[in-house]
C-alpha cells in the first residue's frame, strides 16, 4: 500500500478550483478568468473602472454626440481589454461599439509595423541595417543613400517633421501630410524636400518615419498590396484573427503609420505576443534579440531629444528610467512597454506582471491622467 501514499498526498495538497497556465494561446479565443480568480481586489479594481469610464458618464452612443458638441468635453474611454495570464479577466465597451467592432487605430499602428518588420527579418527578407534604397528607389541618392531603415524605425531619419508640438494646424507635419499637399501621394511628398538632419543624429517623433518604414518593407516583399498579403499570412492567420483593415492612401501606398482597424480582443494578441517576445505556442514569429531591439532606448533619443519625449525604442514607448530621471509610468514596473495612439489610445504590455492592457478613446479635448489610470489599476493587483 506504500505506493498509494504519495498519490493521497498530492491529491490532498493540490489546489482547488480551476487550474491556469500563462503559456494559454488564444489563437481561437481567448480564455476567461474572473476577477478573484485572477487576484484582483474587487472593490479597488471598481474604484479604476470608475475613474477610466467616468462612473457612467459615456454608455450609450447619445450620450457621447452630445458630450461631443460640449467645449469642455471630459477624456472618453469606448473600450478597455485586460488580459492577465493569459486570459481575458475584462473587458467593457461603450459609446455603441461591440467586441465585434474593428476599432480605427492611430499611432498603435506604429507598433504593428515594427512586429511585421521584425517578422520579415526573421524570414531575411528586411534588414533594418540596409540603407532604405536598398528597397526603394530615392531621388538625390547621395543625401538619401545614407538612410537605413533602423533610423525609420527608431524615429531619427533627420526629415523635417513637426507633429507633436505644432497646434497651428496649417504648419502641422501630419496634417499636410494626411490632409493638405501630402495627402495625394504621401511617399513622394516625404522625398520631396531632402533631410534637415544627418540620418542617426535626431530623434525626432515622425509619423513621416512610420510611413516610409512601411512603404520600404511594401517593396521588399513584392510591392504593389504584398504587405497586406504578408500581414495576414504571416502575423493575423497564426494569431487567430480573422479580421482587420489596413488602410491606403490615393496614390496606393499604406499609411503604415496609423489606419489600421481591429477589434480590441485582437490587438490584445498582438500584445501577448509582443509579451512572448516574439512566440506564439510552438511557433517563433520573429526573433528574441527582435524585442530586445524595439524594448531598447534608440540612440538618437539618447542624444537629442529637443521634444522632450518620454523614453522611445523602435516604434514603441518605453517605461525605462534614464539619466537619472524617473519612469514615465512609475507605478508600472520597469520592463513595461506601450503602443501609443492619439486621443488615448494604449496598448500596454508588463511582461512580469504577465498583463496586456488595450484601451480605446477618444479623447478629443481632454485626456486620461495616464498615471492615474496606472496607479490605479497596480492598486487592484496587490
Amino acid at each position: 500500500m506504500s505506493f498509494l501514499y504519495p498519490l493521497i498526498l498530492s491529491l490532498l495538497i493540490a489546489p482547488l478550483g480551476p487550474s491556469f497556465s500563462s503559456d494559454h494561446w488564444p489563437t481561437e479565443a481567448w480564455r476567461t478568468r474572473s476577477l478573484s480568480e485572477a487576484g484582483i481586489d474587487e472593490a479597488k479594481f471598481a474604484r479604476f473602472l470608475d475613474y477610466v469610464f467616468l462612473k457612467g458618464k459615456f454608455e450609450t452612443p447619445q450620450d457621447c454626440e452630445a458630450a461631443s458638441q460640449k467645449k469642455d468635453k471630459d477624456f472618453q474611454t469606448n473600450a478597455l481589454v485586460i488580459i492577465k495570464d493569459s486570459c481575458l479577466i475584462y473587458e467593457k465597451y461603450v459609446c455603441g461599439y461591440t467586441p465585434n467592432h474593428k476599432q480605427f487605430l492611430l499611432s498603435i499602428s506604429k507598433s504593428i509595423m515594427a512586429t511585421l518588420a521584425g517578422i520579415a527579418q526573421f524570414e531575411n527578407r528586411f534588414h533594418v541595417t540596409r540603407p532604405i534604397s536598398s528597397y526603394v528607389e530615392v531621388p538625390q541618392k547621395e543625401i538619401w543613400e545614407k538612410m537605413k531603415v533602423d533610423d525609420l524605425i527608431r524615429m531619427s531619419s533627420g526629415i523635417k517633421w513637426d507633429e507633436i508640438h505644432q497646434k497651428k494646424l496649417h504648419k502641422n507635419s501630419l496634417v499636410h501630410f494626411l490632409y493638405g499637399k501630402g495627402a495625394k501621394n504621401i511617399i513622394s511628398y516625404l522625398f520631396k524636400s531632402p533631410p534637415a538632419e544627418a540620418s542617426g543624429n535626431l530623434f525626432r517623433y515622425s509619423t513621416g518615419d512610420s510611413t516610409l518604414l512601411t512603404h520600404a518593407l511594401n517593396q521588399a516583399l513584392g510591392g504593389e498590396k504584398a504587405l497586406l498579403q504578408f500581414s495576414h499570412d504571416k502575423l493575423f492567420a497564426p494569431l487567430g484573427i480573422e479580421e482587420f483593415t489596413m488602410e491606403r492612401g490615393p496614390s496606393g501606398h499604406f499609411y503604415g503609420g496609423s489606419h489600421i482597424y481591429l477589434k480590441p480582443r485582437d490587438l490584445a494578441k498582438i500584445g501577448l505576443l509582443a509579451r512572448h517576445r516574439g512566440l506564439w505556442g510552438n511557433k517563433r514569429l520573429y526573433a528574441q534579440d527582435w524585442h530586445d531591439y524595439f524594448t531598447s532606448v534608440a540612440p538618437a533619443w539618447k542624444k537629442s531629444n529637443p521634444e522632450k519625449l518620454p523614453v522611445y525604442g523602435a516604434q514603441w514607448w518605453l517605461n525605462l528610467e534614464t539619466e537619472g530621471k524617473r519612469r514615465p509610468h512609475p507605478a508600472l514596473p520597469q520592463d513595461a512597454f506601450l503602443a501609443k495612439g492619439l486621443f488615448g489610445q494604449i496598448l500596454a504590455v508588463v511582461p512580469s506582471l504577465d498583463l496586456v492592457v488595450v484601451r480605446n478613446a477618444f479623447d478629443t479635448k481632454k485626456e486620461i491622467d495616464a498615471n492615474k489610470m496606472w496607479e490605479l489599476l497596480m492598486e487592484s493587483l496587490q
